[in-house]
């Protein structure tokens, strides 16, 4: 078991900002634009909840709290749980830095920017969803964008299923051609077979309405709550006067659009309850398909 959740669960602040610079690259000569500073802020401190009533989220990208499981955020703040949502990646290798994004601002933001735009996002997200200030966690042990693995995962998993042991958990689906999205799903879905969670613990994958129809699945429930353009404004606000780049619409603009006609959370239950029929027939990760253009992360 990694070291505890205490010291390794922290959330925005200089530890994870001295981390991301390293990562950056040069940006062109650029006026500098202000980030906003309306976003709530992440919480101060770790929950110090009980163990009965959490749900705990696992989302790869600074959107997929949204667009694949917002319903069942809203649900689950609705049903009293104290939700606690988890970015585990930092979003930085969409197109949009580079491409919509740098054409809207005239310039290429530089990747530290870039990402805490990203994070801005999650944060008034996951503030509109009625998630509390102590829920919303960028994970410092978080991977690079499109690097997840499922010990990467695994990592930050285990160490908020140690903290909650009998959380109610929610992550990405193994079937997913987004290897950010897998890996967490794996990890969990591994968890679930060794018995470390189990049926107290309802664990839900939840499924991307972009390969619906397009390969075998688990058998799929919904969740459905009025999630919309409020909660969508985040990502959609481009407004580079008030520091908000809208980064997650240019990321995504088709999942944004069609997750606004269809606001339905997609889930199913791990592959060791799955008959051995169905479990043989799911994808492999080799033969999953990328996704459409407009559907990026």
């Amino acid at each position: 078991m990694s070291s505890s959740p205490t010291r390794r669960t922290l959330l925005l602040g200089a530890a994870s900002s001295a981390a991301l610079a390293a990562t950056a690259v040069p940006a062109a000569a650029a006026p500098r634009t202000a980030l906003g500073t309306s976003t709530p802020p992440p919480a101060p401190a770790l929950p110090t909840w009980g163990t009965s009533r959490v749900a705990l989220f696992f989302a790869a990208h600074q959107d997929d709290e949204l667009l694949q499981m917002g319903s069942q955020v809203r649900a689950d703040v609705e049903a009293g749980h104290q939700v606690v949502v988890v970015n585990c990646s930092d979003g930085s290798a969409s197109g949009a830095r580079t491409g919509r994004l740098a054409r809207q601002l005239g310039f290429v933001p530089s990747v530290e920017d870039f990402v805490t735009a990203r994070d801005h996002e999650f944060l008034e997200s996951t503030a509109r969803l009625g998630v509390p200030l102590q829920g919303r966690v960028i994970s410092p042990d978080r991977y690079a964008d499109g690097t997840g693995t499922p010990e990467a995962a695994l990592r930050i998993v285990a160490d908020w299923t140690a903290r909650f042991p009998t959380a109610l958990v929610r992550a990405h689906s193994f079937v997913d051609a987004h290897r950010d999205h897998r890996a967490i799903g794996e990890a969990v879905d591994g968890l679930v077979a060794a018995g470390t969670l189990g049926r107290e613990n309802d664990v839900r994958f939840f499924f991307s309405r972009v390969y619906l129809g397009t390969m075998p699945t688990p058998a799929l429930q919904l969740t459905s709550r009025p999630v919309g353009d409020v909660e969508q404004t985040p990502f959609r606000d481009h407004d580079p006067a008030h520091g908000r780049w809208g980064v997650g619409y240019l990321s995504t603009w088709n999942y944004f659009d069609s997750h606004r006609a269809d606001p339905v959370s997609y889930w199913h239950r791990a592959s060791s309850v799955l008959p051995p029929p169905l479990r043989r027939r799911l994808p492999a990760a080799s033969l999953l398909s990328a996704a459409p253009a407009g559907h990026g992360c």
